[in-house]
């Protein structure tokens, strides 16, 4: 058997299914998550949901296992038997399993969670550590281009998709449509008293800072290396919307935001993306984009049911949300330097 000193490329094939079968596992995610919060009493770790998501996360590693035994018989040694984006993504699934032991035995000790209790639990939150480092896969293709002959871009944005998607089920309470507390008329929701209402404030001001700031984030790590295809932040935008209002708000009346604010930010992106080498657009980048994406949901709440909040408050919702993003561009582009290196 020869031995090479280089790394196999994926192939589309390859791409593909990881994609596909990544997808089923977040699909798995945010069922498991509804039934956690629909359903009275779920007593057993062996579910109809846990399958979905189980057998996502089976099905992604067996093809990760397939291609690195296959490798390894055309010669590439065990710690280059795969393609150099998906080494990260087989990391995560050691993790995802020693996660996935402990949930088992944790709700057999402890029993089964609910509500956010579910997603504190320490077990639940090494399985999305885990299920993190596995869905990344195409999408680091983008850090290891140099290495890659062809990067396959639909898997890419798929791959985006599904971080995204993880790690705003982790976080739902700073999700805005989770649970829009500045809404005049919020079925089962009672404001009294100056305190809850400057809480409610409060929280709803987290919500706009963290769930753009989760985003921003993940854009900022691929504006050096990649460019995202026109309607990519449609389709990620709209399908986490549907995903958090199924998960656990049940708000689909803000599902159409969600779109909106994906294709607002696929006109700001595609706008602006070609002078984002220059620091001072890149400013504007960072400050326009949670403003887009913040607008339609805001828009929405207003037309169906009005607010609480003053003028004041609610402009300075969108504002302080643009900011943070404009601060987030410095980590990328620090004081002093110019464009990007």
């Amino acid at each position: 058997m020869k031995q090479t000193t280089s790394s196999p490329a994926a192939s589309v094939a390859f791409d593909w299914l990881f994609a596909i079968f990544s997808t089923i596992q977040i699909a798995g995610l945010y069922v498991d998550g509804w039934a956690h919060n629909h359903l009275d009493r779920i007593e057993t770790f062996f579910t109809p949901w846990h399958a979905i998501f189980y057998g996502g996360f089976t099905l992604t590693v067996g093809l990760l296992v397939i291609q690195l035994l296959w490798n390894r018989r055309l010669g590439y040694p065990w710690l280059r038997a795969l393609p150099r984006r998906y080494l990260f993504a087989l990391a995560g699934a050691a993790v995802f399993f020693a996660g996935g032991v402990g949930d088992m035995i944790w709700h057999t000790i402890f029993g089964i969670e609910g509500g956010l209790d579910a997603l504190l639990s320490p077990t639940h939150l090494v399985l999305a550590v885990g299920g993190a480092m596995i869905v990344s896969g195409p999408l680091r293709a983008i850090w290891h281009r140099g290495s890659e002959a062809k990067i396959n871009k639909i898997p890419v944005v798929i791959s985006f998709l599904n971080l995204f998607m993880t790690f705003t089920f982790m976080v739902p309470f700073f999700h805005p449509y989770y649970l829009p507390l500045w809404m005049s008329r919020l079925p089962h929701i009672e404001i009294v008293g100056d305190l809850q209402r400057a809480f409610h404030r409060e929280l709803g001001i987290a919500d706009a800072v963290i769930y753009t700031g989760i985003f921003m984030g993940l854009l900022l790590s691929t504006i050096r290396f990649w460019k995202f295809p026109l309607g990519s932040f449609t389709l990620i935008f709209g399908i986490n919307a549907l995903g958090i209002s199924l998960a656990v708000g049940e708000n689909y009346w803000a599902v159409p935001a969600g779109f909106v604010a994906g294709a607002l930010v696929d006109v700001i992106y595609h706008k602006l993306f070609s002078g984002l080498d220059k620091a001072h657009m890149l400013r504007i980048f960072g400050f326009l984009l949670p403003i887009g994406i913040l607008l339609p949901y805001v828009a929405t709440v207003l037309l169906k049911s009005g607010t609480w909040w003053s003028a004041h408050f609610v402009g300075g919702y969108i504002v302080i949300a643009g900011i943070a993003g404009t601060l987030m561009t410095y980590l990328l582009v620090p004081p002093g330097d110019h464009e990007l290196k």
